[in-house]
């Protein structure tokens, strides 16, 4: 009888860290919130097309980590909002009008999936650069905002890519690129 207690207690125990583990999990996934808004950081390209350059906004986020990822993501589709302080010229949008994210889904080894509409790969302009600066726009965008993503998978109307323009496989999932980002005070030298 006292073994059958013991296991039962071991067994609420372990449900409840269970329990208790997944709710950290989510919470540190979501991006910080200040006052309602959460701090977001979305990566356009520069006005030259030479690097990927950070825009911070405030939106208001669902509860839901999925949900969250969408309007991250509907952000970043809507374009640039601020001009570079360099030259005026505005932040160039990388995702071809038309464009939509579909849905997002997370895998259980922190891979993200996104879903877009065809427009992604049917509109895109092509060329190796326009390519990397789309795809490590969404990429890197998420990874900064859902730390706990570690890769992101492109899909399109719910079906994998060989690539996007023909240059960069897509059919495994892709990790941030730091070294295509500019930050304020790299730009002003």
């Amino acid at each position: 009888m006292r073994r059958y207690i013991f296991i039962l207690i071991l067994l609420i125990i372990g449900i409840g860290g269970y329990f208790y583990l997944i709710e950290r999990h989510v919470e540190k996934s979501a991006p910080p919130e200040t006052g309602g808004k959460s701090n977001i950081v979305l990566y356009f390209s520069s006005n030259d097309e030479e690097y990927l350059v950070p825009e911070f906004r405030q939106i208001n986020l669902s509860s839901h980590i999925e949900g969250q990822i969408l309007e991250v993501m509907e952000e970043l589709i809507k374009g640039s909002t601020i001009q570079q302080p360099d030259n005026g010229k505005e932040l160039v949008n990388v995702i071809p009008d038309g464009a939509r994210i579909n849905g997002a889904r997370l895998g259980e080894d922190g891979t993200l999936f996104l879903d877009f509409s065809k427009e992604l790969k049917e509109r895109h302009p092509g060329g190796s650069w326009a390519e990397m600066m789309t795809i490590y726009s969404i990429v890197d965008t998420i990874i900064k905002n859902f730390p706990d993503i570690e890769k992101v998978k492109i899909l399109i109307e719910g079906k994998e890519i060989e690539t996007l323009a023909g240059h960069i496989d897509t059919r495994l999932p892709l990790t941030e690129n730091k070294d295509i980002v500019r930050i304020d005070n790299e730009r002003k030298r």
